[in-house]
C-alpha cells in the first residue's frame, strides 16, 4: 500500500477537487491511502464523501492589502499577493505544510495550485507531481510570462517583483539549510506535470512540449438541471452572484429562454428577489453533463472546467468572467469559436451577445468542431495516464 498525499492551496471551486475524482477512486480501490491538504475542507469532504479520503483543512498565504499588487500581471506577482512579500510570513505559512509532509510522509505529493507545498516540498524532497490548469501550471520561462499577455502595459515592473519574490523564497530555503534557487521558475520543477486543460484553452496558448490530459471531471458529480414549464430555448446557467447583473436578468427576461440557474454564493434574500417565472434555481451543484444535454447554450463565468465541459459536449456559450483567470479562458473561447466573452464594463452588449450564442449557428458550429476533436477522451483515459506517472514514481 502506498500513501499519495494532494495538496490544494489557492484558488476557489470544485475544479481543484472534481477533476482528480476518479484517480482517486482507482487509488482506493488497489489499497493506496490517500490524503487531501486543501483550502476548503468542507468542499472537499462533499466531493468525497463516498470515499475513505482523509481531509485536512489548511490555510492559504496571506499578504497584507497595504503592501499586495493591486493588478498582478504574473504568476510571481500572485505569489507575491499570498504570502511571499516578505521572509518571515513566507516562512510561518510554510511550518503547517512542512510539519503535515514530515508527519505523513507520502510516497508521491500532488499539488495542485500550491505553491508554499511546493516550496516545502524543497525541504522534504518527495517525488511530486505539479497538476492543474495552463494558469496554474504556468511555462517556466525567465522572466514568467505576464497573465495580460495581449498588453504591453506595466511590463516593466515583472522582473522587479518576480527578483523580489525569488529574493524571499531563497531567504527562507537558507533558513532551512537548503540552497538557493538560481531563478524563480525553479520553483515550478516538478517530478512531472499534468496539464488539465487543453491547448486551445490553455490560458498562455498551446505550448511547445505540452502533454495535456484534457479538462475532465468526474461523470455523474451534481444534481439534474430542472427547468420551468416555459416554452423557448433552455439556457443553463452557473454564475457567482455578482455577475447576475440587472442587465443580465434583463437580457433572460426579454428572450424566449427557460433557464435553470445555480448561483452557489446567493445568499437566501437574493435568492427571493430572482423570482421569476423563466427561472428555476438549483441549490446544489448540478450535474453538467445532464445539463449540456438538454440545453441550447450556457452561460458561466469563463472557469476552465466549466467552459471545456460545455465545448466538448458542443455547446456554445456566453462568459461572464469575474477575475483575469477567468478571463484569458474566455478569450480562448471566443478564438476557439464556441462563444463570446462580456467584461464587467461590457454589460450594455450583454442582450445582444446572448442572442447571439442562442440563434448564430457560428458559435454551435465552433463548439461542436472543438467537441469532434476531443470526442475520444475520457476521465478513464486521463485518470489511466496519471496512474501510470504516479506508480512510474512509485518505481512499479
Amino acid at each position: 500500500m502506498s500513501k499519495i498525499c494532494f495538496a490544494w492551496e489557492l484558488g476557489q471551486g470544485f475544479g481543484h477537487l472534481v477533476r482528480y475524482v476518479t484517480l482517486v477512486q482507482r487509488l482506493v480501490d488497489r489499497g493506496d491511502e490517500v490524503h487531501f491538504l486543501v483550502n476548503d475542507a468542507a468542499r472537499a469532504n462533499e466531493v468525497f464523501a463516498a470515499t475513505t479520503v482523509q481531509v485536512e483543512q489548511m490555510e492559504r498565504g496571506h499578504t497584507p492589502a497595504e503592501k499586495a499588487i493591486e493588478q498582478p500581471n504574473s504568476y510571481a506577482d500572485i505569489l507575491f499577493n499570498f504570502g511571499f512579500a516578505d521572509p518571515d510570513t513566507l516562512e510561518r505559512q510554510l511550518q503547517p505544510w512542512h510539519q503535515r509532509f514530515k508527519t505523513l510522509k507520502p510516497d508521491v505529493l500532488v499539488v495542485d495550485f500550491g505553491p508554499t507545498p511546493m516550496l516545502a516540498n524543497r525541504i522534504c524532497n518527495i517525488p511530486m507531481i505539479s497538476s492543474g490548469s495552463g494558469f496554474t501550471v504556468p511555462p517556466r520561462t525567465t522572466p514568467m510570462k505576464p497573465l495580460n499577455y495581449w498588453s504591453m502595459r506595466h511590463r516593466e515592473q515583472l522582473p522587479v517583483n518576480e527578483q523580489a519574490v525569488l529574493q524571499t523564497i531563497n531567504v527562507v530555503l537558507s533558513r532551512a539549510g537548503i540552497g538557493p534557487l538560481r531563478q524563480f521558475s525553479d520553483l515550478l520543477i516538478a517530478d512531472c506535470e499534468w496539464l488539465l486543460t487543453y491547448a486551445e484553452l490553455d490560458h498562455y496558448g498551446g505550448r511547445d512540449g505540452g502533454r495535456y490530459l484534457g479538462s475532465l471531471s468526474a461523470p455523474g458529480f451534481g444534481e439534474p438541471p430542472s427547468w420551468t414549464e416555459q416554452k423557448g430555448s433552455k439556457l443553463f446557467a452557473y454564475l457567482v452572484s455578482q455577475t447576475i447583473s440587472d442587465a443580465f436578468l434583463e437580457a433572460v427576461s426579454k428572450l424566449d429562454i427557460n433557464l435553470c440557474l445555480y448561483a452557489p454564493n446567493l445568499n437566501p434574500g437574493e435568492l427571493d428577489s430572482l423570482s421569476t417565472q423563466r427561472i428555476s434555481r438549483a441549490d446544489r451543484p448540478v450535474n453538467l453533463d445532464l445539463a449540456a444535454a438538454e440545453c441550447s447554450a450556457a452561460v458561466t463565468n469563463g472557469g476552465l472546467n466549466t467552459v471545456s465541459g460545455f465545448l466538448r459536449k458542443g455547446v456554445p456559450q456566453l462568459a461572464l468572467p469575474n477575475n483575469l483567470e477567468r478571463y484569458m479562458v474566455a478569450r480562448r473561447l471566443e478564438l476557439a469559436g464556441g462563444g463570446l466573452a462580456v467584461g464587467p464594463v461590457d454589460t450594455g452588449n450583454l442582450a445582444t451577445n446572448l442572442r447571439a450564442v442562442l440563434n448564430d449557428r457560428s458559435f454551435a458550429r465552433g463548439a461542436e468542431r472543438f467537441a469532434a476533436r476531443h470526442r475520444g477522451d475520457s476521465v478513464e483515459i486521463q485518470a489511466r495516464a496519471m496512474l501510470a506517472d504516479i506508480d512510474g514514481l512509485l518505481g512499479r
